[in-house]
């Protein structure tokens, strides 16, 4: 009994001095940072993982990113950030498996360092081919996304990414067919069109490569949303003033590889914002 009021005693005293070391709440590091995502353009290869393998915090994973699919913005340190991409395990992919076989998840596609600046929004497309014989090998693309455009509130912002390396350059019209004058000329592979504010209505991208009537790839923009209560962001559409959107270019995939099946190139849409409705 005496050794277990020793005990006691001893408790209480650990339990006081640990509330008087207790200084109130911890503070969130509200470090600058900038804003990344990323874009999976490699035809002929399965989903990857890309991992920053420099420093834990500040390091955001883009996990199982397939064909076609294209990340939502997340926060990284800025600076010289060392990153690697790693191949997907098709047997876990599948849901056949529940750990990924060595010699397969630890096959480095891209080895490398990307420097970010504080305050800006990138996207770094992964593009080529992943097998031996193509051209052009894979890599990355690494655009600066440019979002200072002031829109009002009958207004969107529309913009194209050529991520299709079977098209050097590519022109784009607003509608589904290559007829009239393009809405954006020459987005030769790899690069961003600069923005273009256009009024709200329904939009469709059809896009050829440039010099051709033959429209190659064509989908329509999503719609968007009003918030659904006042603490959400609208969904940004071409109905939603004040919507930034990218239409991505992307090349078909490989017949018989484990990229996503697709057989004609084809148009991606992404919202590049949460716009604000007004009276919300």
């Amino acid at each position: 009994m005496r050794f277990q009021r020793i005990l006691l005693v001893c408790g209480a005293a650990l339990g006081a001095a640990a509330c008087s070391s207790d200084t109130g709440p911890t503070a969130v590091n509200d470090a600058p940072v900038a804003s990344v995502r990323f874009v999976n353009a490699i035809p002929d290869t399965n989903k990857v993982d890309i991992r920053f393998v420099d420093q834990i915090a500040g390091s955001p994973y883009f996990g199982q990113l397939g064909f076609r699919d294209i990340s939502a913005y997340q926060a990284v340190s800025p600076g010289a950030r060392h990153m690697r991409i790693f191949a997907v395990d098709p047997a876990v992919d599948a849901g056949t498996a529940n750990e990924g076989n060595i010699n397969v998840v630890s096959q480095v596609f891209v080895d490398t360092t990307i420097t970010f600046e504080a305050g800006k929004y990138y996207t770094v497309i992964q593009g080529g081919y992943a097998r031996a014989g193509q051209s052009p090998k894979q890599h990355l693309i690494v655009l600066t996304d440019d979002r200072s455009a002031v829109l009002s509130t009958t207004q969107i912002a529309v913009r194209v990414v050529n991520a299709a390396a079977t098209i050097t350059s590519a022109d784009v019209y607003n509608g589904s067919t290559a007829t009239g004058s393009a809405l954006f000329s020459g987005v030769g592979y790899g690069t961003a069109s600069a923005y273009k504010l256009l009024s709200t209505g329904t939009l469709t991208f059809a896009a050829a490569p440039s010099g051709s009537t033959t429209v190659a790839a064509s989908a329509a923009a999503p719609v968007g949303a009003p918030p659904a209560s006042i603490s959400q962001s609208a969904l940004g559409g071409y109905s939603v003033g004040g919507s930034m959107l990218s239409a991505f270019i992307f090349p078909p995939s490989v017949a018989g590889s484990l990229a996503k099946a697709a057989t004609t190139p084809g148009v991606v849409w992404i919202q590049d914002n949460f716009p604000q409705m007004p009276g919300t």
